[in-house]
């Protein structure tokens, strides 16, 4: 599995108002793909903050290589309270038949009246490819979207404020080595604690990319292996006073020969 934000940035309505279309691309470089294998599965993941009119899924339509997509899924969460209880979600497409080793280009279109009215954190393409020159392995990606912040602020605990992700059971006995991959948009520089089978870590979560206009995604890469376990396994997301989404966790296992 490989995956990669391209050139996405953090589209602030605020500092670009009446915006109706947002653009990001990928380079073969982005995405390195051995000209051996063949792609099984492409989704494309469109984080999204402060939906200040409902613009959300309906006001919006995707593009990808020039073909017009159709929306796969459609997660969100809001605050549900006070002030600012603005939608935050995830939008999800399934490009796998339009994906191109050599380059890609998603193209998200905003109808709504005189535009704006939404900030997109970014895009991350996440392709699945087979190859017979790699090591067997099992990949279960699970995806959802919660908002989280756990403090007395929003009247919340850091227990409250908890997305699971669930992998289920696991032979260990073929496993030679896991690795999680979390995703959680607005989650960075350091914010956020990740737990797998009762290991946690603190501050796990950064923005991928330097400079004011990064995608505002964390993704964290974590060795796993030691903590797998034939049944019951999970991650968890959790906010100790830091604002941020939960959306996605990846599970890779290499397989033993």
């Amino acid at each position: 599995m490989t995956y990669s934000l391209g050139d996405s940035y953090y589209l602030s309505s605020s500092s670009y108002p009446d915006w109706t279309e947002y653009n990001v691309g990928w380079t073969a470089s982005n995405l390195s793909i051995p000209g051996t294998a063949t792609v099984t599965e492409a989704r494309l993941f469109v984080p999204y903050t402060w939906d200040k009119a409902g613009v959300m899924p309906e006001s919006v339509g995707m593009s990808f290589n020039g073909k017009s997509q159709t929306l796969d899924a459609h997660y969100s969460d809001r605050k549900g309270w006070g002030s600012y209880n603005y939608p935050y979600g995830m939008l999800v497409y399934n490009v796998t038949a339009d994906f191109d080793n050599s380059g890609n280009a998603a193209n998200l279109s905003n109808s709504y009246p005189g535009g704006d009215h939404v900030s997109m954190r970014g895009m991350l393409l996440v392709v699945v490819y087979a190859d017979d020159s790699e090591p067997k392995r099992k990949i279960i990606l699970n995806e959802e979207f919660d908002l989280l912040y756990g403090g007395a602020d929003q009247g919340t605990t850091p227990a409250e404020a908890t997305a699971y992700a669930p992998f289920g059971s696991i032979d260990t006995a073929e496993v030679e080595k896991a690795t999680l991959i979390t995703v959680a948009p607005g989650a960075g520089p350091n914010e956020g604690d990740l737990n797998f089978n009762g290991q946690m870590w603190d501050n796990v979560w950064n923005f991928v990319g330097t400079g004011e206009q990064v995608p505002q995604i964390g993704i964290a890469e974590t060795d796993v292996t030691s903590y797998i376990q034939e049944a019951d396994n999970f991650a968890y997301f959790r906010s100790s006073e830091d604002y941020m989404e939960a959306s996605n966790a990846v599970l890779i296992l290499d397989l033993k020969p």
